[in-house]
């Protein structure tokens, strides 16, 4: 397949043994490494040898991999790794020229980059690819549901199902991942059938024999098999002290794993995607682990990912005895160190308040397999006993057994931002325990579950808290599952009223298009928004929720929430389909509250509620101090005061701009003639101009939109009022259905589009509304 190539950053020539930056440059093209990078020549023993040498000559030397395409054919020693980074790489750089492309010839299976115990080392400005897809392709053209088989054609470039990785071996069965929704790669883990036989049926397609009954909607939808050779990390990042990832591109989409690294792990410009211009359906991206270590995502992609892009999982043991008062002991596979703030925690036994203590470990003792944690205070054990075993995840039954469990609390921070991250399958961004999460300016597109979950999931015997969590500025569009859900995750055993998650901040972000298809095995809600559970100290300030048939905003179990200056677009516009697990929720319920206490609602703001809805916001009987239930949740009365705007002409199918290209006859003047989507030029913030009136104030010019009654034209402009007067006042007059008119205060005629001479905007004929004077418009948020 051909090897696609991104160049970001390219690098300046580097001496072959020398710069100024770094202490000695390995030129991996040099003596006596002698790497072809041809594309066919198996280089990766010349790239690991260079990278021996720069780890045992000192600190803070660099490898560097000149432009070109360097085949690795062959792995290291280990089978599963491709280049071994020693534990006396101290400083090392990894470093290409943005256009130097490491090749797999034989597909994943395997660490490319193993990082063992290293330090401040560093990845820079290359591409890693694959030479053939570990994965095929294609679209189901028909489907036979009475011999359980369908109909393929493969998409060219991707090999056969009868390919040997594509086939059932040991350990390994392959099955047929149909999408749901093509554009974002998701595809639904309950509907996934295992594949028993394929054969050829000619001309390029295949009959694909299944375990189970396909459906018939399945017709000309895109699917992908995965091979045996999918799974493996580009980065495995174990024990390691700050590690730097910039401009590097993962095409083959290993992704990154981590395990108990400290300091600073660092990615910016990483990018874990198909190839630019590739049809690439199906990744094996993300990145999961359990680490001390500060986490930081700047710039960052990581898209179709097979499972959880980001997952941070947390660290938890039952407790097995209590030796001393100050002593617990645990079984010893925990990352325990001196100084780390630890609780005795179990939320679902109803004898205990849930975090019962908190302090600090002392030191730790090994006691055969065990590990005795010597801590500075007493602790309250109540019931103590082993770490389940069994089939399948033996964890589940643990949730109700009521063993106190030692939990870690000292994982790093994580901060997110301008990244995009889109599942396939799972979470985008799952966080079990962090000291901090920020989220601010990314795009996270759904898969089949949740957007966000931050919390810990009881069924993998994990807790107990994700605290000061910021998400600002962010879009979240077409989560099957919860946009954003912040709580305890659990699958059995009484309801807890723990509220682990503290200080949270959720605002200015914009959260659309949810539930659009069925979630998960229907194990979570269904398209809701927000959910926030468990929490206390949550402010939801400022977002825009749009076209959500579920609630908008479930508050379940939690504390001190204010729910404020939010707007809901087009709520409840179709019925939520049936879904088992709402959790008590209402759906027809914009706002709903339930086991809470001391929530504020004020501000809120719904436009075009549908036929759907059944309350505005809704508490249950056992909250109490809920303020604003009756009035801070409200239905707009059609015209947008306060919020900046964007109006769409329904004559010319475009934006409404302040012309301001310079010597443009028509510069200044409002036309709707060129833009087919809204920046700064179409933005307009709508202010109260009193006597039931509004004036549009031009983001762009900083000034108020005039009726120039000085021209015959009676054009509008934005470049001459910087206060209200009558010139600059209208009466918005609602059409229903989202389309409205304008009328000018000044003449008291409607503003039309004139189409016949450049959709340029105009106040000089119409005395009612017709085409020409109908608009829409796109809210953008409070100004």
């Amino acid at each position: 397949m051909k090897s696609y190539l991104r160049v970001i950053g390219a690098a300046a020539a580097l001496s072959a043994t020398q710069t100024a930056a770094f202490a000695a440059t390995y030129n991996v093209r040099n003596a006596p490494y002698n790497a072809t990078g041809n594309g066919s020549t198996d280089d990766r023993a010349a790239i690991q040898a260079a990278i021996n040498a720069a780890a045992s000559a000192g600190p803070n030397n660099t490898v560097y991999i000149p432009a070109g395409t360097y085949a690795l054919n062959s792995s290291a020693a280990t089978s599963w790794q491709t280049f071994y980074i020693p534990s006396n790489a101290s400083g090392l750089t990894i470093l290409g020229d943005g256009s130097s492309t490491l090749l797999l010839s034989n597909g994943g299976n395997r660490e490319i980059f193993y990082l063992d115990h290293c330090a401040n080392c560093n990845f820079q400005n290359f591409n890693l690819d694959q030479k053939v897809p570990n994965l095929t392709q294609g679209t189901i053209t028909a489907v036979n549901t009475s011999t359980n088989s369908v109909t393929v054609s493969i998409d060219a470039g991707y090999p056969a199902p009868n390919t040997s990785f594509l086939m059932a071996s040991s350990g390994y069965t392959p099955s047929l991942l149909v999408l749901t929704d093509p554009k974002r790669s998701t595809y639904t883990w309950s509907e996934t059938p295992q594949i028993n036989s394929v054969a050829s049926a000619g001309s390029g397609k295949w009959t694909v024999n299944l375990g189970s009954t396909p459906s018939s909607s399945d017709v000309n939808k895109k699917f992908f098999i995965w091979g045996s050779n999918s799974e493996g990390w580009m980065f495995n990042i174990q024990g390691c002290n700050n590690v730097t990832v910039q401009n590097v591109n993962d095409y083959s989409a290993q992704g990154f794993y981590v395990n108990r690294a400290t300091g600073t792990l660092s990615f910016t410009n990483f990018y874990i995607g198909s190839p630019p211009g590739s049809n690439r359906l199906g990744l094996n991206s993300g990145m999961q682990g359990v680490s001390r270590a500060d986490l930081v995502m700047t710039g960052c992609s990581i898209l179709q990912s097979n499972d959880d892009a980001v997952n941070q999982l947390t660290g938890i043991d039952h407790i097995l005895a209590k030796p001393a008062p100050s002593t617990v002991q645990v079984s010893g596979g925990g990352d325990y160190q001196p100084g780390d703030t630890v609780c005795v925690w179990d939320y679902r036994n109803p004898a205990s308040p849930y975090i019962r203590a908190t302090a600090h470990i002392v030191s730790t003792h090994a006691d055969g397999a065990n590990l005795d944690v010597v801590l500075d205070a007493d602790v309250q054990i109540v019931n103590v006993g082993p770490q389940p075993t069994g089939p399948g995840n033996p964890q589940v039954a643990q949730q109700s057994d009521g063993i106190d469990r030692l939990c870690d609390l000292s994982g790093g921070a994580i901060t997110l931002t301008n990244s995009t991250f889109v599942s396939s399958f799972a979470r985008p961004l799952l966080v079990k325990s962090a000291k901090s999460l920020t989220i601010t300016g990314c795009n996270i597109l759904g898969g089949d579950q949740d957007g966000i979950e931050a919390g810990m999931e009881t069924y993998w015997g994990e807790g107990p808290q994700c605290k000061n969590v910021t998400i600002k500025n962010n879009t979240f569009s077409d989560m099957d599952g919860c946009s954003v859900d912040i709580g305890i995750f659990a699958t059995n055993g009484p309801s807890g009223l723990s509220h682990d998650q503290t200080n949270i901040d959720i605002e200015n972000n914009l959260f659309q298009n949810g539930g659009q298809h069925a979630v998960w095995n229907d194990v979570m809600p269904r398209g809701i928004a927000l959910r926030l559970a468990n929490a206390s100290g949550a402010t939801v300030k400022n977002n825009t929720f749009k076209n959500f048939s579920n609630a908008n905003i479930a508050v379940l179990t939690s504390d001190n929430v204010n729910i404020t200056g939010n707007n809901f677009v087009n709520p409840h516009q179709t019925a939520l389909p049936v879904n088992r697990s709402q959790g008590a929720v209402d759906p027809g319920a914009v706002i709903w509250i339930d086991n809470s206490q001391n929530v504020s609602l004020s501000n809120n703001v719904v436009f075009s509620p549908g036929s759907h809805e059944t309350a505005l916001a809704e508490a249950t009987a056992n909250n109490s101090g809920i303020n604003g239930l009756s009035t801070g949740v409200y239905v707009s009365s059609g015209v947008p005061v306060g919020h900046r705007i964007a109006l769409k002409s329904a004559v010319s199918g475009k934006y409404v701009s302040v012309n301001l290209y310079g010597g443009d006859p028509n510069q200044n003047d409002l036309q709707a003639a060129f833009a087919d989507s809204a920046q700064g030029w179409e933005m307009f913030d709508v202010v109260d101009a009193g006597g039931g009136n509004i004036a549009l104030k031009s983001e762009a010019t900083g000034k108020y939109v005039t009726v120039d009654l000085n021209q015959s034209s009676k054009v509008l402009r934005a470049d001459l009022a910087t206060v209200i007067q009558a010139w600059e006042t209208m009466n918005w007059v609602d059409q229903g259905g989202g389309v409205f008119g304008l009328k000018s205060g000044a003449n008291g005629l409607y503003v039309s589009c004139n189409n016949g001479a450049g959709n340029i905007l105009e106040a000089q004929w119409a005395q009612s509304i017709s085409t020409w004077e109908q608009f829409t418009w796109v809210d953008a948020g409070k100004f």
